[in-house]
C-alpha cells in the first residue's frame, strides 16, 4: 500500500512534469536544473517518488486521456456507447477536427508520460546510489509505463514519433515512426520489464509487476498477430493460477478482485473512479448510454447484462449505462480502483491465439472459462476455426465493453471496422476515421509530422 507524498526534490520534479504536459512533448527543452538527472535516482525516497509520480499523473482527471477519455471516446467511436452531450459528438460521429482541443491535450499528456518514463530510465541507468533490487524494480516500472503509453498512442493515431530519450535536440523534429517500429520498441520494453520486475510484490496491484508486463505483452503480440508468443505470454499469467478463479460478475471490479492483474489507484479523495463518475447518472439523464446494438448482442441469461448494465427511467423509458463500476462519487472508503489488466482478457487473448494456430479445442476451453463466469453454456463441441474466432470476437465485445477502447481497437485490428460501423454511422463513417487526426498544433510545432489521411 502506498500514497503519493513527495519530498521537496520529487515535488519539484513533478512540477516540471505538470508544466511540460501542457506543451508539445517533442518541443520541450530539458530543464536547466538537475531534478531530472541522477540526483533524484541516487536517493531511494526521491527515486521511488519520481516513478510513483508517473502513475499519479496518468490517473489525474486533468490528464483524462488515461483516467476516462480512452474508455469514453473510443467507446463512442465504435458501436458500444452513445452520447447525450453535443460537445463530444465529434467522437460519436467520427468527425474530429484537427484543431480539437481535447485531441491536442490527449496527445500532449501522453507524450508527457513518455518524457517522464524516459527521464526515469535515463536517471536509473546513470544511478549508482540505489539498492540493486529497487533500481531494477523502478526501471522495470518505467519501461512498462512507456510501453503502456505507446500502445495507446499507436492504436489511436497510428504512426507517431518514437522518442526514447529526453534529449531535446533528438526529439524536437522527430518524424512519425512506422507502426512496426513502435511495436518493436513496446516489445523490447515489456520483455525487459518482465525480467526486471518482481513477482507480486504489490498486494494492491497498483504498481506494475512481472505479471502485468507479461499480460500487456500478450495483448501486444495478439495485435501483432504473433499467435505463438501471444499464447505463451498469456499462459505465463494464467497457468500459475494467481488470479483465478474468476470472481462473480458482481465483484469483478472491486479493488480487491482476485482477477485484477494491474489497476490504477484513484488519487482524488472525492471519487473512486472517474469512469464510474462519468457513466453512472446523478439524474434521469444518462450521459453515455449503452448502444442499442450492444444491448441486443447480449445472450439471454448472461449475468454480465444483469450486473454490468444499469438503467434509469427517462421520460417513461429505460435508459441504460455501463455499470461495471458501482460508485459514482465518494472516496471513503476506496472500494474501486481503475482496472487496466485482468484475467478474463488473458483467457480471450489465448483463445484467439490458439484458434489462429488451429488449436480450436484449446481456444474453446479458454472461452468457456469466461462464459461459465457469465452463467452461459459452453461453446459447442466440434465448431470450426471460423466459428470459434467469431465466438471469441463476440465474447470480447461483451466481456470487455466500456473498458479501455477494446472494442474500437478490435474492430480496427481485425479489419471489421468498415463492415460494422458504416451501416451504423452512414455518411459519418469513412475508412480513414479509424485513426484520429494528428493535432494541428503539433504539426505546426513540428513540420516533420504529417497528417493522417482524411484530415485537412
Amino acid at each position: 500500500m502506498y500514497n503519493f507524498r513527495y519530498n521537496i526534490v520529487a515535488l519539484s520534479f513533478l512540477i516540471l512534469l505538470s508544466l511540460t504536459s501542457c506543451d508539445k512533448f517533442l518541443d520541450i527543452a530539458p530543464p536547466e536544473d538537475k531534478y531530472v538527472s541522477s540526483e533524484i535516482y541516487n536517493n531511494e525516497n526521491t527515486a521511488n517518488s519520481a516513478v510513483l509520480g508517473i502513475y499519479e499523473e496518468m490517473i489525474r482527471i486533468n490528464s483524462g486521456i488515461i483516467s476516462r477519455a480512452i474508455t469514453l471516446n473510443c467507446g463512442m467511436a465504435s458501436d458500444e456507447l452513445s452520447n447525450f452531450s453535443p460537445l463530444t459528438n465529434v467522437f460519436l460521429n467520427n468527425n474530429i477536427p484537427t484543431d480539437n482541443n481535447d485531441i491536442n491535450n490527449y496527445w500532449s499528456f501522453l507524450y508527457s508520460y513518455v518524457y517522464s518514463a524516459n527521464a526515469a530510465i535515463e536517471g536509473l541507468d546513470a544511478s549508482n546510489g540505489l539498492p540493486e533490487a529497487l533500481k531494477k524494480q523502478l526501471a522495470g516500472e518505467a519501461r512498462f509505463l512507456r510501453a503502456f503509453t505507446y500502445f495507446y498512442l499507436v492504436n489511436i493515431w497510428g504512426p507517431v514519433p518514437l522518442a526514447t530519450t529526453t534529449k531535446y535536440q533528438d526529439n524536437q523534429n522527430l518524424p512519425r515512426a512506422a507502426v512496426t517500429d513502435i511495436y518493436k520498441q513496446i516489445v523490447i520494453d515489456l520483455k525487459e520489464a518482465a525480467t526486471l520486475l518482481p513477482v507480486g510484490y504489490n498486494s494492491e496491484k497498483i504498481r506494475a509487476d512481472s505479471y502485468a508486463a507479461h499480460a500487456l505483452l500478450a495483448r501486444v503480440y495478439l495485435y501483432m498477430q504473433d499467435w505463438v508468443n501471444a499464447e505463451d505470454e498469456a499462459s505465463k499469467v494464467i497457468e500459475p493460477e494467481i488470479f483465478s478463479p474468476l470472481p462473480t460478475t458482481s465483484t469483478a471490479f472491486l479493488n480487491n478482485s482476485k482477477e485484477t492483474i494491474f489497476q490504477f489507484k484513484p488519487v482524488n479523495p472525492n471519487n473512486n473512479t472517474w469512469v464510474g463518475a462519468s457513466f453512472i447518472p446523478s439524474t434521469s439523464t444518462v450521459l453515455y448510454p449503452v448502444s442499442t446494438r450492444l444491448l441486443s448482442d447480449f445472450e439471454a441469461g448472461d449475468e454480465r447484462r444483469i450486473n454490468w448494465v444499469g438503467s434509469v427511467m427517462s421520460n417513461g423509458n429505460p435508459s441504460y449505462y455501463p455499470y461495471k463500476y458501482k460508485i459514482r462519487s465518494g472516496g471513503n472508503p476506496l472500494n474501486e480502483y481503475y482496472i487496466v489488466l485482468r484475467l478474463a482478457e488473458q483467457y480471450l487473448i489465448r483463445a484467439e491465439a490458439r484458434a489462429n494456430n488451429n488449436d480450436v479445442e484449446g481456444a474453446r476451453s479458454d472461452v468457456n472459462v469466461v462464459r461459465s463466469r457469465a452463467k452461459l453454456p459452453d461453446l459447442p463441441v466440434g465448431i470450426n476455426k471460423e466459428q470459434c474466432l467469431a465466438a471469441i470476437m463476440h465474447e470480447r465485445q461483451i466481456e470487455l465493453f466500456a473498458e479501455w477502447g477494446h472494442r474500437w481497437f478490435d474492430l480496427k485490428r481485425t479489419g471489421q471496422a468498415d463492415n460494422v460501423l458504416k451501416p451504423l454511422k452512414g455518411q459519418n463513417w469513412q475508412t480513414t476515421d479509424q485513426l484520429w487526426p494528428i493535432p494541428a498544433l503539433q504539426i505546426k510545432a513540428n513540420p516533420a509530422l504529417k497528417q493522417n489521411l482524411g484530415y485537412q
